[in-house]
């Protein structure tokens, strides 16, 4: 029987299905680097969730038996894929689309950013509701504001169809047109444009913002990160939040110097990357890391294979 090593917080029904095909050695998703190394020696195949790292040393471990690492998720950032092609181990991923979790985690963020929803349940919870809501927490509108979109795609799609739904005016920045966008009526401008114009700014891809961008947004605008980090300079945005350039910001990434110093602010709100963290996307995403074991060892055409192995 293969072994197989389980580096993953999935439910005890995946464990007893892959109990019944290989010798599973099953560790929690936060298990120390020696736990995981011990667990190494000899699997022929790795079953991990995208919060684990697996970087040289632990490669080198699985470097004579193992064959597969397949993420429970759809990415693998933490995984040292350059390490893995080295030792003609394959990585995969799952290809499910996450795009509509997504959108929807920015609109909750757009949402409980501009109508202060955060505030509110803390100025409840503390005990000094006594009334109407008092003029500190009141919030501004989302219905008939402009939201920028910067990037195309259907991740920006699926957050303008939202938008629509709220009777905003959209406006996305992009090198190039996106048919999709256009045909309901989202404006294609520049960025500068979208920034100077924007009441919520919502970062996807193609640019990064600096200081110099911020400088341009409104003193009013709330700007949303639901995709990375590399798309902010933090540095800058913690500038322009501290010195009043921009309203607010609501954050799913982030690093940790970056929450350091915006953690507390009330014009900020700090999510643990949850954007595509519903259940049914995990159930899928874990169900896709076991058929693409499955599969390679039953000789299948994979999904979402990230490196090429001679």
């Amino acid at each position: 029987m293969k072994k197989l090593l389980l580096v993953a917080d999935v439910p005890k029904e995946a464990v007893d299905r892959l109990s019944q095909i290989f010798d599973v050695v099953w560790l929690p998703d936060r298990a120390s680097v020696a736990d995981i190394l011990k667990g190494a020696l000899g699997a022929q195949a790795v079953i991990c969730d995208p919060t684990v790292k697996i970087e040289s040393l632990v490669i080198e471990a699985l470097a004579p038996s193992c064959s597969i690492i397949s993420v429970c998720g759809n990415e693998c950032m933490l995984i040292d894929v350059d390490a893995a092609t080295k030792n003609s181990i394959l990585v995969c991923t799952s290809t499910v689309t996450v795009s509509d979790s997504v959108a929807d985690m920015i609109f909750a963020l757009l949402f409980a950013e501009g109508r202060r929803i955060i505030e509110g349940n803390e100025y409840v919870s503390f005990g000094r509701f006594r009334g109407p809501c008092p003029n500190e927490l009141y919030g501004d509108d989302i219905s008939l504001k402009t939201l920028g979109i910067i990037g195309k795609g259907d991740l920006s799609r699926a957050v303008c169809l939202r938008a629509k739904a709220f009777n905003m005016k959209v406006f996305y920045a992009s090198g190039e047109n996106d048919g999709v966008l256009d045909k309901v009526e989202a404006k294609r401008v520049t960025l500068n444009e979208l920034l100077a114009f924007s009441d919520y700014v919502t970062i996807h891809d193609e640019y990064r913002l600096t200081k110099e961008n911020f400088d341009i947004m409104k003193s009013s605008a709330i700007l949303i990160n639901a995709v990375n980090t590399e798309l902010l300079d933090e540095n800058d945005l913690v500038s322009a939040i501290k010195e009043g350039k921009i309203k607010g910001v609501a954050l799913d990434v982030f690093s940790k110097e970056c929450a350091k110093e915006l953690s507390g602010l009330d014009n900020c709100i700090l999510t643990p990357n949850m954007g595509c963290a519903t259940l049914k996307k995990r159930n899928i995403m874990i169900n896709d890391a076991i058929r693409n074991v499955l599969d390679y060892f039953d000789g299948n055409t994979l999904q979402g294979i990230v490196n090429e192995i001679d």
